[in-house]
């Protein structure tokens, strides 16, 4: 629920501070083992980032949420971060 809420503020523009509540996200995926959870909050906060001008961090991240699946048999939630790093190349050169 928490990755939704920060999607929706991203999206009315709150001010709030999306990514400490997607980082918080990150460590409870990481305290509990959870790869499903830890692709999407990965790929949550890469797009949090990217929003933000911060295109190195969100690649970061991007990279992470790919990680956190690689070898399991959730590979296909990986899909949107797959995506987001295919489009960063497209737009800059790295």
């Amino acid at each position: 629920m928490a990755l939704i809420e920060t999607r929706l503020g991203r999206v009315l523009e709150h001010q709030d501070n999306r990514v400490g509540a997607i980082e918080r996200v990150v460590g409870l995926a990481r305290r509990t083992g959870e790869v499903s959870l830890a692709c999407r909050a990965h790929t949550a906060l890469g797009e949090e980032l990217w929003a933000r001008g911060e295109t190195g961090g969100a690649r970061v991240c991007y990279r992470r949420a790919l990680e956190a699946v690689a070898g399991s048999d959730v590979q296909v939630i990986g899909a949107q971060a797959r995506r987001a790093l295919l489009r960063m190349s497209e737009l800059y050169v790295e």
